[in-house]
């Protein structure tokens, strides 16, 4: 059972991480799930991937799929030294002719593909590529990352597609998705709406106490908590990714108050959304 729930926030729509030595003491403590897509990179070692408590094994020499708001962590098999690469994009990124890669290689998550020393090496001279453009950003990176990208999945998809018509699925047997996960899905699915504890429990059917007391149970924070949360990560991307104005900005995250978002971004950042937009972009020219 899935016993604890954490949201990962990035202020950016491409992140990439690498782990060139990762411990196998290295276990992530919390199941967490974020508002982007996930492509797992094992290039050596062994790790292990929960879905909602179903266990998959990743051998070395192996990419994991994760779709977006799905509740999962890794942890260690095997007692071995892992190498891996982690990237997380949103789906504003992939240019619209590439959304149908999205589609294959994400939507019955986890899609797991494994590699052979080819395609190992040949997926590894991407992903450093695009880690080079992601370090030392310059005016263009942003649309050649894009491209790599949609490259890579476009490799992942051919590879997918080979597999899956010799591969037997096997069935995981994968329980029902805990209402805490379904909760949070919904709060990013509609952020831009008018939610309310009284809405949200409308919902899913449940009393306002019940879904307060299994929210902090499950997160430590609170239902507005979370909101005011996501809406403000979602608020920083727009603010470093568009010319939006902040007042649009403000009404795309789900505050119809101008001045009560000003004073709730300044409380989570310790600046204002001009402010932050102005310190942010200059770090990254």
């Amino acid at each position: 059972m899935v016993k604890s729930i954490s949201l990962s926030q990035r202020e950016r729509s491409f992140y990439i991480h690498t782990e060139p030595n990762g411990s196998p003491k290295a276990e992530m403590r919390t199941y967490h799930l974020h508002d982007d897509f996930e492509i797992y990179f094992l290039i050596e070692g062994a790790r292990q991937y929960l879905v909602n408590d179903v266990r998959y094994p990743i051998k070395s020499q192996s990419l994991v799929f994760i779709n977006r708001n799905i509740a999962h962590k890794t942890t260690n098999l095997n007692n071995t030294y892992h190498h891996r690469i982690v990237m997380n994009f949103r789906q504003s990124i992939i240019p619209a002719n590439s959304l149908y890669l999205i589609n294959i290689l994400f939507r019955k998550s986890p899609t797991v593909v494994t590699l052979s020393d080819q395609d190992t090496a040949l997926l590894y001279q991407l992903t450093r590529q695009i880690q080079n453009e992601y370090k030392h950003a310059r005016s263009d990176s942003s649309l050649y990352i894009q491209t790599l990208l949609v490259q890579f999945l476009i490799l992942s998809k051919r590879l997918y597609e080979t597999q899956r018509g010799s591969i037997p699925a096997k069935d995981y047997n994968q329980p029902a998705e805990p209402l805490i996960t379904r909760i949070m899905k919904y709060i990013h699915e509609n952020i831009e709406k008018n939610l309310s504890l009284p809405q949200i429990s409308q919902v899913f059917h449940i009393s306002e106490h019940h879904l307060c007391r299994l929210f902090n149970k499950e997160t430590g924070s609170t239902v507005v908590q979370y909101i005011n949360a996501v809406r403000i990560n979602e608020a920083k991307r727009l603010l470093l990714e568009t010319s939006n104005l902040v007042k649009e900005i403000s009404k795309k995250v789900g505050y119809s108050n101008h001045a009560h978002f000003c004073r709730v971004f300044k409380q989570q950042t310790g600046c204002s959304p001009s402010s932050f937009r102005y310190k942010q972009k200059g770090s990254y020219e």
